[in-house]
């Protein structure tokens, strides 16, 4: 399992096991998804922040896609 590595800020990069599919068909898997929901929510619990609703992912690219989570903390700026 590769290690994360901080992207810019507070982005992560999600660890994977398998590297076997590139893109879309990674980024779109339920395998890829419930392991980066379970990272997700253990990277949340460390600094003390609940999850309040539903993972979302609103972009999806061959290059990378976005996660987004409503949690306890209001987000600012």
């Amino acid at each position: 399992m590769r290690r994360s590595r901080v992207m810019s800020g507070n982005e992560r990069v999600v660890p994977h096991k398998e590297p076997a599919s590139h893109g879309t068909a990674t980024w779109s898997s339920p395998q890829w998804r419930d392991e980066a929901v379970s990272w997700l929510d253990g990277q949340l619990a460390a600094v003390g922040i609940d999850r309040t609703g539903d993972v979302e992912q609103p972009h999806l690219r061959p290059w990378a896609t976005v996660l987004r989570v409503p949690t306890t903390k209001v987000r600012s700026g």
